[in-house]
C-alpha cells in the first residue's frame, strides 16, 4: 500500500494541495515543508515528522482546525 493511501483527508484539503505551491526538503527529522505560494513563504515553513512513510505530526495552523492529513 502506498503511504499516502494511509491518510484521511477532506476533498477540500485535496483541492488546496493542488493549487498551493508546497516545497519539500527531506531531512533526518522528516520533511521541511514551505508554502511557496504564500506572500511570505519564509513565515510558512513547517517540520513534518514522518513515521513508516506517512506524516504523523505537523505544526501547521491548519492542523489545529482540521482533522486528518
Amino acid at each position: 500500500m502506498h503511504s499516502l493511501n494511509q491518510l484521511d483527508f477532506a476533498s477540500r484539503i485535496a483541492k488546496r494541495a493542488q493549487y498551493e505551491a508546497f516545497e519539500f526538503t527531506l531531512i533526518a527529522e522528516g520533511a521541511q515543508v514551505r508554502i511557496g505560494s504564500h506572500e511570505h513563504p519564509s513565515d510558512h515553513e513547517y517540520l513534518v515528522r514522518i513515521d513508516d512513510g506517512a506524516p504523523v505530526d505537523y505544526p501547521c495552523a491548519h492542523d489545529e482546525h482540521d482533522e486528518g492529513a
